[in-house]
C-alpha cells in the first residue's frame, strides 16, 4: 500500500508502477536503468522510511549478479528525487546487487547483499558498514556471500537468512555493548586481546595499551584502529607491556610499561621520548610504572611500583623523586604505590601496596603522612572521584568503598541490596547519574549508590569476555566508557543500556509420561498439541509426569530464568533458574494447576503466568459412584445389623423375663415360708405364753408329767414328756 494514498497500491519489478484502485489504471514513477538486452536490474525489495512516510528505499540489482547495474535507492514519492548509493560512488558500499533491507529504528538500515553479507547504513552517520563471516570470531556473521531475508520480530531481535549458511541473529540485549578483538585477517583491526589501558587525546580517539601488541590508536567514528611503537610488539618471545596511559595538557601522551619505565609520544610529530631508571633526575627511579596523573599544567605525577612517586616537570625536563626514607618520618611510607585522588583540601591521597592505609601527600610542602583511617583501608588501586567530597574505591579486602571527605575524613564500606559486599573490582567508573560501573573478575557491574542495587552484565549480554584487567577503563569526552580484558574490549554508552520492555509469552513445549514424550495424535491423551493444550486430563496410574516449557524470546535465551508453581501440590513457588522443566512423581487423585513464570532476556519478569490444569482421575473404586454404592452398602448392613440386634435383643429379653418371672415365684414362695414360719413361731409363743416358766415348786409333791408345745405341724399344740 502506499501510505501517501491508501486508494493506490505500488507494484515493483524494473520499475514502481502506482495502481489506483479506484480506476483500474496503472502509473509509472519511476523506471531502472537497463544497460543489456536481458533485464538484470530488478528491485528486490522496498521499504519505508520510518521517519518520513514519503521516502521509499528499494535494493536493486541482478539476482544472479549479472550486468553493472544495481544499488540502493532513495526515492521522495512527493517530489520524485532520487538519490543513489552504489560502490561507483561508495567506496564503503561493496556490492551493487542488493537482495533485501528491513530497519531497525529509524536510522538504521540493513541492507542484504548478494556476495558480501550484510550491510548497515546509518542515516545520520551516513556511513556504510560491512558484516561478514570471519573464521576467527564465533560471534561473526553467519555468511561472507548472500543474505536473501531480513525480518525483525518483536522482541527486536534481527534474523538473517542466508544463501545455504544458516541463519544469523541480532539481538537487542546482545547489542548492549560493541566489543573490538584481535582478529589475524584484519590489518586494520586491534593488535592484541590483552588490553592494559587507555587514554583519549583531544579529537576524540582512544588510545589504548597492550600486553604484546603496542599502542592502538582507535577511531570511534570509522571504528579502525592504527598502530604504534611497533617496537613493543612481540618478536621472539619478547615484548614491552604497556601499563598505564595518559594524555596530558601539552598533547603529549605518557606511556607507562612494565619493564621498560617510560616514555613520552606526541602523536602528531610523532617524537618519542624515553626515561628510564636511574638515580639522577633525568630517569625515573621504577622500571614498573603503575600510574600516571597531571599535578598541575607542566607537572606530571608518576606513581611507580617499587620506586615511590616521581613528579616530571615541563619547565626543567627532570624529574623530584620521592622514595621511602626510614629516618624521614614525612617521607613517603611505601614505595609501593598507586593512582593518586585529590581531596577537597588539595591534597592528593593514594594507596601503598606493601603498607596498608591511605596516604596524603600535600604538594605545597611536599611531605607525605599517613591519615587518621589508615588502619581502616587496605590496598586501593584506581579511585573514582563523584563529587569534591565522595570518592569510591576498590579496596581489595573489602571490596568496594566510600571515602568520605565532607568532614573529617571517613570510609563506608559499600553493601548491595542483598547485603553483600562487592570484591574482586580491577577498575571503577562513574556515569552522568552518578552510577558506578565496575570492571570485575566476574563481569561487569553497574551499581547505583542510591539504591544500592547492583546489575551484573556477562559474556551473554555482548561482553568481550567476563575478565577485565586492572585500571584498563576510561570514560570519553561522549560519555562512552571503554573497559579492557584479556579478549579485547567492550565500548558502550551508559545511557543506552536499558532493560527490555518485551513481554516474551510463555508456552509449554513438551509433556512427558513415564519419561516418554507424548505427542497428539487420535490414541494420545491429548486432545490437542500441548503447545495449545489448558487442560490435560489423566488416569489414576498416569502420575509421573513432567512439563518443558519456554520463553519465547530469542534475543538472549540463556539469561532467562523460570519459576513454577503446582497448585493443590507446591506450597511457594519454585524458582528453578534457567531450567524450563518441572517434574512430579506419584501425585494423588485430584485437580492441579501448573503456573509458570518467566524474565525476559534482560531479567523482566512476566506479570500473568502461564496455566495448565491437570486432573487425575481416581481409580474405579474411589469414584462418585463407587462411594455411592459404599455408602448402600454401608446402610444396608447397618439395616441387617438393626435386625439381628432387635432379634437378639428380643430373645434377650424373652430369656430374660422367664428368669425373672422364675426368681419372681422363686421369691413368692420364700415369702409363703417365711410367713408360714412366723405364723408358726408366733403360734408356739402363743403355747409358750399359757405354760409357767418354771415348774411348780410344790411341798411333798413330786411333778411326774410337763408339756411343752409341739415341735411338728399337728392337732395338738403341746408335747407331754414324763
Amino acid at each position: 500500500p502506499n501510505p501517501i494514498n491508501e486508494n493506490k497500491l505500488l507494484l515493483m519489478s524494473d520499475a514502481i508502477l502506482s495502481f489506483d484502485k479506484r480506476t483500474g489504471k496503472f502509473d509509472e514513477i519511476l523506471k531502472l536503468d537497463e544497460d543489456a538486452v536481458v533485464h538484470n536490474n530488478f528491485i528486490n525489495d522496498a521499504v519505508f522510511d520510518p521517519a518520513n512516510k514519503d521516502i521509499i528505499w528499494l535494493a536493486t540489482g541482478d539476482f544472479w549478479g549479472r550486468g553493472n547495474l544495481g544499488g540502493l535507492i532513495r526515492y521522495n514519492l512527493k517530489t520524485g528525487w532520487k538519490k543513489m548509493f552504489k560502490p561507483e560512488n561508495r567506496s564503503d558500499m561493496p556490492d551493487k546487487h542488493l537482495m533485501c533491507l528491513n530497519f531497525d529504528g529509524n536510522d538504521k538500515l540493513w541492507i542484504g547483499t548478494r556476495t558480501k553479507g550484510v550491510l548497515l547504513f546509518n542515516k545520520n552517520e551516513d556511513q556504510f558498514y560491512c558484516y561478514t563471516k570471519n573464521e576467527y570470531d564465533k560471534q561473526s556473521f553467519a555468511t561472507s556471500i548472500s543474505v536473501r531475508s531480513i525480518i525483525k520480530d518483536k522482541s527486536g531481535t534481527l534474523w538473517f537468512g542466508t544463501w545455504g549458511e544458516g541463519i544469523s541473529l541480532l539481538s537487542p540485549s546482545l547489542q548492549k555493548f560493541s566489543q573490538h578483538k584481535y582478529l589475524p585477517d584484519q590489518n586494520n583491526g586491534l593488535t592484541d586481546n590483552y588490553i592494559t589501558a587507555f587514554t583519549e587525546d583531544i579529537d576524540g580517539n582512544i588510545w589504548i595499551g597492550t600486553k604484546t601488541g603496542g599502542l592502538n590508536k582507535f577511531n570511534p567514528r570509522t571504528k579502525t584502529f592504527e598502530h604504534y611503537f611497533s617496537e613493543f610488539i612481540k618478536h621472539n618471545g619478547n615484548s614491552t607491556e604497556i601499563t598505564y596511559l595518559f594524555y596530558d595538557s601539552r598533547k603529549n601522551i605518557w606511556i607507562g610499561t612494565y619493564e621498560n619505565a617510560l616514555y613520552r609520544f606526541n602523536p602528531v610529530t610523532g617524537s618519542k621520548k624515553h626515561y628510564s631508571k636511574g638515580l639522577s633526575n633525568k630517569n625515573i627511579t621504577q622500571r614498573r610504572i603503575s600510574a600516571i596523573n597531571e599535578l598541575e599544567k607542566g607537572k606530571i605525577l608518576i606513581s611507580t611500583y617499587g620506586g615511590g612517586l616521581n613528579i616530571y616537570d615541563y619547565a626543567t625536563d627532570s624529574f623530584k623523586h620521592f622514595t621511602h626514607d626510614p629516618a624521614d618520618s614525612t617521607s613517603i611510607p611505601d614505595n609501593q604505590i598507586w593512582l593518586p585522588v585529590q581531596g577537597k583540601d588539595g591534597n592528593y591521597y593514594f594507596s601503598g601496596n606493601s603498607t596498608a592505609g591511605l596516604i596524603r601527600f600535600n604538594p605545597e610542602t611536599e611531605k607525605f603522612s599517613l591519615t587518621s583511617i589508615s588502619n581502616e583501608t587496605s590496598t586501593f588501586m584506581m579511585p573514582c572521584k563523584i563529587s569534591e567530597d565522595v570518592v569510591f574505591i576498590n579496596d581489595v579486602a573489602k571490596g568496594l568503598r566510600e571515602l568520605n571527605f565532607e568532614k573529617d575524613l571517613k570510609v563506608n564500606t559499600i553493601y548491595d541490596t542483598n547485603g553483600n559486599t562487592i570484591k574482586n573490582i580491577e577498575s571503577i567508573l562513574a556515569d552522568s547519574n552518578d552510577h558506578l560501573w565496575l570492571g570485575t573478575g566476574n563481569g561487569l557491574v553497574e551499581f547505583d549508590p542510591k539504591t544500592k542495587n547492583a546489575t551484573r552484565y556477562d559474556s551473554r549480554d555482548g561482553l568481550q569476555d567476563n575478565v577485565f584487567n586492572r585500571m584498563a577503563a576510561l570514560k570519553a569526552t561522549t560519555g562512552e566508557m571503554y573497559f579492557g580484558g584479556r579478549s579485547g574490549f567492550c565500548v558502550f554508552q551508559p545511557d543506552e543500556i536499558n532493560e527490555s520492555d518485551y513481554i516474551p509469552p510463555i508456552v509449554i513445549v513438551n509433556f512427558k509420561l513415564f519419561q516418554e514424550s507424548i505427542n497428539f495424535d487420535k490414541s494420545s491423551i491429548l486432545n490437542q498439541n500441548i503447545l495449545l493444550s489448558q487442560k490435560i486430563v489423566l488416569d489414576y496410574d498416569q502420575n509421573d509426569f513432567s512439563f518443558t516449557f519456554a520463553a519465547l524470546d530469542y534475543s538472549n535465551p540463556d539469561k532467562i530464568q523460570y519459576k513454577y508453581i503446582l497448585e493443590n501440590h507446591d506450597k511457594n513457588w519454585i524458582n528453578s533458574g534457567n531450567n524450563n522443566t518441572a517434574s512430579y512423581t506419584n501425585m494423588d487423585p485430584g485437580e492441579y494447576t501448573l503456573k509458570i513464570l518467566a524474565t525476559n532476556s534482560d531479567g523482566v519478569w512476566v506479570k500473568e503466568p502461564k496455566e495448565l490444569t491437570i486432573n487425575i482421575n481416581p481409580p474405579f473404586w474411589q469414584t462418585t459412584w463407587a462411594y455411592i454404592f459404599y455408602v448402600f452398602i454401608i446402610i444396608a448392613g447397618f439395616f441387617v445389623v438393626d435386625r439381628v440386634q432387635r432379634r437378639r435383643l428380643l430373645t434377650k429379653e424373652k430369656n430374660a423375663a422367664k428368669i425373672r418371672e422364675a426368681e419372681l415365684r422363686a421369691q413368692l414362695a420364700e415369702s409363703e415360708n417365711e410367713r408360714k414360719t412366723k405364723e408358726l413361731e408366733e403360734a408356739r409363743q402363743l403355747q409358750l405364753s399359757m405354760l409357767p416358766k418354771e415348774l411348780p415348786k410344790l411341798p411333798h409333791l413330786d411333778i411326774a408329767v410337763y408339756m411343752k408345745t409341739a415341735t411338728e405341724v399337728g392337732g395338738d399344740y403341746y408335747d407331754f414328756h414324763v
